[in-house]
């Protein structure tokens, strides 16, 4: 993994059909992460679904590290496999989840996410304007709505807290 010497945080696409099976468990890629998390950076994890123990076996060899899983780690079903990966990712002390996705979003999965992961941990994502493809934004916020309530550190402060962003800083800056 490249790790630039000014980024602020790293997203390497292993969703791709360029990205191997199997990518996050290179020696190279624990590397980056280790170096990521000694800079206090944070990883935005994409990845394949069918990957989720992939990702629970290498991001745990790193537990001081952010991550951030973008759509609810495209995890494909509730199977036991998929549950036990999701389990050990809430289990990491620094993991945090974007409630998204574009299929449109499965409510049996938000539901696993929200009682899987701290609710300080979850966080929402639009994912606009893919989520227009086979849904629709209105869809989603209201599937949001139903399951977390307007609770401002789901669609707010935990993001604020994951990225590291500083309410003051934004304030400060216009």
């Amino acid at each position: 993994m490249r790790v630039p010497i000014n980024a602020t945080g790293i997203r390497e696409p292993l969703h791709t059909e360029s990205a191997p099976r199997g990518r996050c468990l290179e020696p190279s890629f624990i590397a980056g992460l280790h170096a990521m998390a000694d800079k206090g950076m944070p990883f935005e994890l994409c990845n394949r679904g069918a990957e989720l123990p992939d990702m629970a076996q290498a991001f745990s060899q790193v537990p001081s590290l952010t991550v951030i899983m973008d759509h609810m780690g495209n995890m494909p079903n509730l199977s036991p496999a998929c549950k036990k990966a999701m389990r050990a990712m809430a289990a990491l002390p620094h993991c945090y989840i974007k409630v998204s996705g574009d299929q449109p979003v499965d409510r049996d999965i938000v539901a696993f996410v929200r009682d899987t992961f701290p609710p300080n941990r979850i966080l929402y994502a639009s994912n606009w304007p893919v989520v227009t493809v086979h849904s629709s934004l209105r869809e989603h916020w209201q599937l949001m709505l139903d399951t977390f309530g307007p609770d401002e550190d789901f669609f707010k402060h935990n993001a604020m807290r994951a990225y590291g962003i500083d309410t003051d800083t934004l304030t400060s800056e216009g």
